[in-house]
């Protein structure tokens, strides 16, 4: 990020009007000798219009620690909801976090509002995606491994539920990517369970909750990745 006293390494980024949102997740620390890689909670901001400019936001109340592997979606006007994460490097079991924090953009302030029902357990390098009232969790690496699971917050009501999925599911995967597909649909891509690297593709249906593998129809699929990103054009992603 151009400006900032640290280089990045993993960042979540988010489109919110004219602004786009970053919640640095990893940084290499240059105030250290030899340089350190670190969990960060630095927001910053680029203002799209203008002269497009990065400036750092410093947020009041009740945020998150510092950590990496998280996920930031828009969950309603001027509102950006945080889930999940790990506070180390190592990634170790203890450092996975479960906890869910909102930011009022337009007061730069944090709240930790209370959630309710299934919750998820801790998880990090997950993926998440919102349709309509409803915010998506798939996959991320777990105390108890990679999960495959699906999970659902209410976001009007703050409440997690684990849906029970058909279909034939991706197996379990955490650094995918993951993006509407129209309607109740989303497709998720990639991936790694830590020891294989993935280059298979998924639907699944919101509605009904019924997973459908997608098989490439010519020979230009994409290698295998993870850490990987992907967005949604009117008619490919």
């Amino acid at each position: 990020l151009c400006g900032l006293e640290d280089s990045t390494l993993t960042s979540k980024f988010l489109q919110l009007d004219t602004c786009l949102f970053s919640f640095l997740s990893l940084s290499l620390s240059s105030l250290s000798l030899p340089p350190s890689i670190i969990p960060s909670s630095s927001l910053t901001t680029l203002h799209t219009a203008g002269l497009g400019q990065w400036s750092v936001i410093n947020a009041t109340g009740n945020g998150p620690l510092a950590r990496q592997g998280v996920s930031v979606d828009k969950t309603g006007p001027g509102k950006l909801c945080l889930i999940g994460g790990t506070t180390s490097p190592d990634l170790t079991p203890d450092s996975l976090c479960n906890d869910l924090f909102v930011l009022n953009v337009g007061l730069k302030g944090w709240m930790k509002p209370r959630v309710q029902g299934d919750l998820i357990p801790p998880t990090a390098f997950h993926r998440t995606i919102v349709i309509n009232t409803n915010l998506f969790l798939f996959g991320g690496l777990t105390p108890s491994g990679p999960s495959n699971c699906v999970h659902c917050l209410n976001i009007n009501r703050m409440a997690w539920s684990k849906l029970e999925t058909k279909g034939t599911a991706p197996c379990p995967r955490y650094q995918h990517s993951m993006v509407t597909a129209g309607g109740d649909f989303f497709v998720v891509y990639g991936g790694t369970d830590g020891v294989n690297t993935f280059d298979d593709c998924f639907l699944f249906d919101t509605s009904s909750s019924t997973w459908t593998p997608l098989i490439p129809i010519n020979s230009q699929q994409p290698p295998a990745r993870a850490n990987h990103s992907a967005e949604m054009t009117p008619d490919k992603h």
